[in-house]
């Protein structure tokens, strides 16, 4: 019996740690994808005057969004209280 244990043991351990891997990375990925909010261009240097554009990220990558995701396109940000002053980043593809 000990050395049934033995052998099963460490896959037992391992089927375990898979597991909890792909359960964790799933959980990322859900709140990830709920942090996708609507983007606004400034029409004003203030931010006061906004139009709304793509959908964007809260969750910092290391692009910003810009308008239909383009490398040179105008930045996106979050209109909050009147206002487009956050700075909003672009969604990670799935």
């Amino acid at each position: 019996m000990k050395t049934i244990s033995r052998k099963w043991l460490p896959a037992f351990i391992f089927a375990i740690a898979t597991i909890g891997a792909f359960s964790t990375h799933a959980m990322s990925l859900k709140a990830k994808d709920a942090a996708i909010v609507q983007g606004h261009i400034k029409l004003n240097p203030a931010g006061t005057s906004c139009q709304q554009a793509d959908d964007c990220s809260t969750v910092e990558t290391d692009y910003i969004c810009t308008v239909n995701y383009e490398e040179d396109g105008t930045p996106l940000f979050l209109e909050e209280g009147n206002q487009c002053t956050v700075q909003l980043y672009r969604p990670e593809q799935p």
